[in-house]
């Protein structure tokens, strides 16, 4: 009891009051080593009870946030591109503290996915090849990463003869990324941890030379960073400014394999002597990221979405577009399976362009392919058409997409498809 009276000195009615320190010395010199082993164990028991709960108070506040923003901003509130935008949500008592996207961006706190990336050499060759074979749109130029990572993209573009680069992350790897760049003796790579939608000003500039950004998730919309390209362009671009990559384009082919369908479906019909088919129905609306062989494919590919990322909006990603495909030369009726879904890339406002794919066709890449898989095959034979529209919508609030497609195989329309990525 006495030393419960030690600990808790102060006023009784003000919780908030610190513990005298003599009085914590004092307790802790009286105990044990056991009972100071068993101290520190409370403690941080304690410690990691009140970050659970603080998280979930940060949860609440997120969901409560994201709701009144979407009463009061309706549509709006999935486009913030310009300044005035921001404005009105602060204006909102919305807290830019509250991020809404913590568990995105502390996922790129970690090496494993820059490794992945950096190690994806179509990827990385293509930026490397673009901007070091491009030195003449570089040299003396102001540029702006988004989304930096590790800074990789920033030290090519030094290297290529910027005069200066900012780096942007909101990810604590930029800590990283500034050791590496002075490490590598790159002293003109100014750092900014932020998201670039609560960047009201960069340092010393009114404006940006060009702009270059990763920003390409699965399915080239998944988690993808493009709002904030969009963002940083009609704040610093200008008229006379550059964003790379400029060329973003989907397509879709169609897909039949028996070992994957079966990985995917079959595996439910006997799982240890049990039928779990129900969850069918589950993986048929999920989206599967898979590296598709390209003796699957048994259509033509069709693109069916192409973005300037030099002129479009925001909304320009939700859409609907329409698509044809014809099956192939195959021997016999095979059957078709889902359709593959996937991205090329273009740096082609420059000297020498650089283009890559993400396709079945070429190189595998850290994106691999987004497979959308029927409920249940379909029977195809040479020269049949698969035609019908592809439409891709955001998820209010996160970065997740939803994928409908309406289609018929030789006229015959099929159930629509619904898809979650």
């Amino acid at each position: 009891m006495e030393e419960e009276e030690e600990w808790s000195s102060g006023s009784d009615d003000n919780d908030d009051v610190l513990p005298d320190q003599h009085a914590v010395d004092d307790k802790f010199e009286k105990m044990s080593r056991e009972e100071l082993i068993f101290e520190l164990h409370k403690t941080k028991n304690l410690l990691l009870e009140s970050q659970m709960t603080l998280a979930q108070k940060d949860k609440t506040i997120f969901e409560l946030r994201n709701t009144t923003q979407q009463y009061l901003l309706g549509d709006e509130a999935l486009e913030i591109t310009t300044q005035k935008d921001i404005q009105k949500i602060n204006k909102s008592n919305f807290s830019s503290s509250c991020d809404t996207e913590g568990d995105y961006f502390n996922s790129y706190a970690h090496f494993g996915i820059h490794y992945d990336m950096i190690n994806d050499s179509v990827r990385t060759d293509a930026y490397r090849d673009f901007i070091l074979g491009n030195p003449d749109l570089f040299h003396d130029k102001v540029v702006l990463d988004v989304g930096c990572g590790t800074g990789i993209l920033s030290m090519f573009a030094a290297k290529a003869g910027a005069r200066l680069v900012i780096a942007v992350d909101n990810s604590d790897i930029i800590h990283t990324a500034e050791k590496i760049a002075l490490q590598n003796n790159f002293k003109n790579i100014h750092f900014i941890k932020n998201k670039v939608e609560l960047i009201e000003n960069l340092p010393d500039l009114d404006s940006v030379d060009i702009i270059i950004s990763e920003w390409m998730g699965y399915c080239l919309l998944f988690e993808c960073m493009l709002s904030s390209v969009l963002v940083a362009r009609d704040r610093w671009c200008g008229s006379k400014g550059l964003v790379f990559p400029n060329v973003a384009t989907m397509a879709l082919c169609g897909f039949s394999s028996n070992e994957l369908y079966h990985k995917k479906m079959g595996f439910w019909d006997n799982v240890y002597g049990f039928v779990m088919s129900p969850v069918k129905q589950e993986v048929v609306e999920e989206a599967q990221i898979e590296n598709v062989p390209q003796k699957a494919i048994i259509t033509n590919t069709c693109s069916f979405k192409s973005f300037d990322i030099q002129k479009m909006s925001l909304s320009d990603s939700d859409f609907s577009s329409p698509f044809a495909l014809k099956v192939g030369e195959i021997s016999s009726e095979q059957k078709f399976h889902g359709f593959v879904c996937y991205f090329d890339i273009d740096f082609n406002n420059c000297k020498k362009p650089v283009s890559f794919s993400t396709g079945p066709f070429t190189k595998d890449t850290h994106w691999h392919q987004t497979v959308l898989l029927l409920p249940s095959s379909i029977s195809v034979s040479q020269n049949d058409d698969i035609v019908g529209n592809f439409t891709i919508k955001r998820k209010k609030h996160l970065r997740t997409i939803l994928i409908d497609i309406q289609f018929s195989v030789s006229g015959k329309q099929q159930p629509p498809l619904n898809y979650t990525l």
